[in-house]
């Protein structure tokens, strides 16, 4: 088993910045608003969407693993990784997955699911990326179709 590999794609101090940018930006509009992915901590990296996807991919996720066929699977805000399992099991009891690829602001959830689903999966590359959807998001490049 090897260990995941970490891709941080933020620049130093961006998420800092950033959520400078946004309180002042968000605070002195009318209506206030922030942008949820500062409402999330270590802990918090799980919400109530989840209990909803979970059981979407309890019921679907064989049928979503034969119609994609996915040798990488991508997750964009994957937090915790808590659900992803069961899609991970889906692709690997397909014999299709080879890689999978985590995306996450927070650089200390996504370290430890990185490590989590790498010691689930010992025969799987993990490359997590520490990214923000709304800038420096990339994709790690790929040999052939993902």
């Amino acid at each position: 088993m090897t260990a995941p590999e970490i891709v941080r794609l933020l620049p130093p101090g961006f998420l800092e910045e950033a959520l400078r940018s946004d309180a002042l930006a968000g605070l002195t509009s009318s209506p206030k608003r922030l942008p949820p992915k500062w409402f999330y901590d270590d802990r918090g990296s799980e919400h109530y969407l989840t209990r909803a996807e979970r059981e979407i991919l309890r019921g679907r996720a064989g049928e979503i693993a034969s119609a994609s066929g996915a040798r990488t699977l991508v997750e964009l805000g994957s937090g915790s990784a808590e659900k992803t399992g069961l899609l991970l099991d889906a692709l690997r009891d397909r014999g299709t997955l080879r890689r999978y690829v985590p995306v996450d602001v927070s650089e200390a959830v996504l370290v430890a699911a990185g490590h989590r689903v790498q010691a689930a999966y010992p025969d799987l590359a993990v490359q997590a990326v520490v990214s923000d959807f709304e800038e420096h998001l990339g994709l790690p490049a790929a040999d052939g179709p993902r």
